[in-house]
C-alpha cells in the first residue's frame, strides 16, 4: 500500500499536459471520472473513464433556471474576462447556457458519484472557476495545478487556486509566525524531465492530434477558454526561427550597444490572452501599458538619466508602437544584464523572478504573489507616476526577499515537471489535504 492512500472517488477536468493528475489519484482507492472538454486531454489520463463536455449535453436533459444562470454569470474567469476585453461584449445567450448547464451537471454530478477530490488545471477555465466555486459550496477538496514559477522543473498544486487566487502569501506569513526552517525544505531531487522536454512535446502533439479527430467526433467543447491549433504553434516557430518580431524603425537595444553611462527602467511584457494579464489586471490592452510606462517615464523626466527598456514576450506576435526614446531588448535577463537596471515594471511576467536574485525594485500592474514587502509592489494608472518616483530610490531587504522566494521555491512549489514526479512530491501533495 502507498503512503498516505486514501478512500473515495476522483474527478479531474481538464488535466495539465502531463501524468500528474493521474498520479495524484492513483492514491485514491476509488472510481477515477473525468469530464473534459477536449478528447486530446484523454491520453494524460491513462487511469480514468472519459466523459465529455460537448456529448454529455447532447445526451442529458438539463433544466436551467433563471437562477442558475444569474450566478454563473457572476462568475469571473478567463473566457468573460476575453469576452470583456478583447471582444468588447458579454457572454451570448448560448454562451451563458452552456456554462449554466455544465453548472447544473456538475453540481448533480459530485453528489450523484460521492465525489472527494477534484483536480483542475488553472483555476480560471470557465468550467474550473464554477467546479472551483461549488467545491467551495459543498465543502469537497480540490487541487489547482499549473506549471510552477520556477520553470521548467517546478509545478504548482494548490488548495485554493494559483497566481494572485493562491493563499500562498497569508501561509508564507503563518509559517514565519510559527518560526519553521526553511533549510528542513530544501530539495536535492534530480527531476529528469521538463515542461519543455521532447516527452512533453511529443504529448502535446498527440494531444493536438486527438483534439483534431475529437471535432470529428463531436467531442469537442463549443465553449473554451481557448482553442490550440497546428497553425498557432507553426507560426510560433515561423517567427522564433526565421523572421523578427521587431520593425527595423525601432532600436535594438542590448549592453553591448549601450555606450552611455544611463541606468535602466526595465519593462517585460507578457501576452494579451495570458490569465495574468486578462483576469489579474484592470488592462485590455498590452499597448495600454506601454502608454501608461512612456506617460510616466516622460512626466518624471527621467530621459537625461535613464534608458527606458522594453522586451516583448517571445511568443507575442503583435505589433506595438513605442515612443522614439523607448528602446527594444532580446537579451537575456540574467544577472549581467539586470546589473544596470535600477528598476522593473511589469504586470506581472514570470521574468520577475530572475530579477528577485538582484536588489532591483519590482512594480507590478497587477495583482500577484510578488506583492509582499521588499518583493515587489502593487501600482496602478493614478499612482505610477509616484511610485516610480519612490521606487527609483528604494532600498530592498535582500534577506527577506531572498526568504520569501526560498519559501516560494522549496516549501510552494512542488519538485517535478514533464513525466518526473516522484513518489516524495506526491506524498507532499497529499499532505496539503490532510492539512486541511
Amino acid at each position: 500500500m502507498k503512503r498516505n492512500e486514501k478512500i473515495g472517488n476522483v474527478l479531474s477536468l481538464d488535466p495539465m499536459y502531463s501524468p500528474l493528475h493521474n498520479k495524484i489519484a492513483d492514491r485514491y482507492k476509488g472510481r477515477k471520472i473525468a469530464i473534459l472538454s477536449s478528447f486530446g486531454l484523454k491520453h494524460y489520463l491513462p487511469d480514468f473513464e472519459c466523459l465529455y463536455i460537448e456529448t454529455i449535453f447532447k445526451r442529458t436533459n438539463l433544466n436551467v433556471t433563471s437562477v442558475d444562470i444569474e450566478l454563473v454569470q457572476q462568475i469571473n474567469n478567463h473566457f468573460t474576462s476575453f469576452l470583456k476585453k478583447v471582444e468588447k461584449r458579454k457572454p451570448s445567450s448560448s454562451e451563458l447556457a452552456y456554462m449554466t448547464k455544465f453548472y447544473v451537471y456538475l453540481r448533480s454530478f459530485l453528489i450523484d458519484n460521492e465525489i472527494r477530490l477534484v483536480l483542475l488545471h488553472n483555476d480560471l477555465r470557465w468550467q474550473h472557476s464554477i467546479a472551483v466555486m461549488l467545491c467551495k459550496e459543498m465543502n469537497i477538496d480540490y487541487l489547482v495545478t499549473e506549471q510552477g514559477l520556477f520553470r521548467p522543473i517546478t509545478t504548482i498544486v494548490d488548495r485554493h487556486g494559483v497566481n494572485a487566487n493562491s493563499r500562498v502569501k497569508d501561509e508564507y506569513l503563518s509559517f514565519v509566525g510559527k518560526g519553521e526552517d526553511i533549510k528542513s525544505y530544501y530539495s536535492n531531487e534530480i527531476v529528469n524531465s521538463s515542461h519543455d522536454s521532447l516527452y512533453s512535446y511529443i504529448n502535446f502533439f498527440r494531444y493536438l492530434v486527438f483534439s483534431k479527430l475529437g471535432t470529428f467526433l463531436g467531442r469537442e467543447a463549443r465553449v473554451v477558454h481557448k482553442r490550440h491549433t497546428f497553425s498557432e504553434y507553426i507560426k510560433r516557430f515561423y517567427v522564433h526561427k526565421c523572421t523578427s518580431l521587431f520593425s527595423n524603425k525601432i532600436d535594438l537595444f542590448s549592453e553591448k550597444t549601450n555606450s552611455s553611462s544611463k541606468k535602466l527602467i526595465f519593462v517585460p511584457l507578457q501576452l494579451e490572452l495570458d490569465t495574468q494579464f486578462l483576469v489579474h489586471s484592470d488592462f485590455s490592452k498590452i499597448q495600454e501599458v506601454i502608454d501608461l510606462i512612456q506617460q510616466s517615464f516622460t512626466e518624471l523626466g527621467l530621459g537625461d538619466n535613464y534608458e527606458l527598456v522594453f522586451k516583448l514576450h517571445p511568443n507575442d506576435l503583435n505589433k506595438y508602437s513605442f515612443e522614439s526614446y523607448s528602446k527594444i531588448t532580446k537579451a537575456n535577463i540574467d544577472n549581467n544584464f539586470l546589473e544596470n537596471v535600477s528598476l522593473v515594471i511589469s504586470v506581472n511576467s514570470s521574468a520577475l523572478l530572475q530579477v528577485l536574485s538582484t536588489n532591483t525594485p519590482i512594480i507590478t500592474l497587477g495583482r500577484s504573489i510578488y506583492n509582499f514587502e521588499n518583493v515587489s509592489i502593487e501600482s496602478n494608472k493614478e499612482n505610477l507616476v509616484s511610485n516610480i518616483r519612490v521606487q527609483l530610490s528604494e532600498n530592498i531587504d535582500m534577506d527577506k526577499r531572498r526568504h520569501y522566494i526560498e519559501y516560494l521555491r522549496f516549501v510552494y512549489s512542488i519538485q517535478g515537471a514533464g513525466n518526473s514526479f516522484s513518489e516524495k512530491q506526491i506524498d507532499r501533495i497529499i499532505d496539503m489535504l490532510d492539512r486541511g
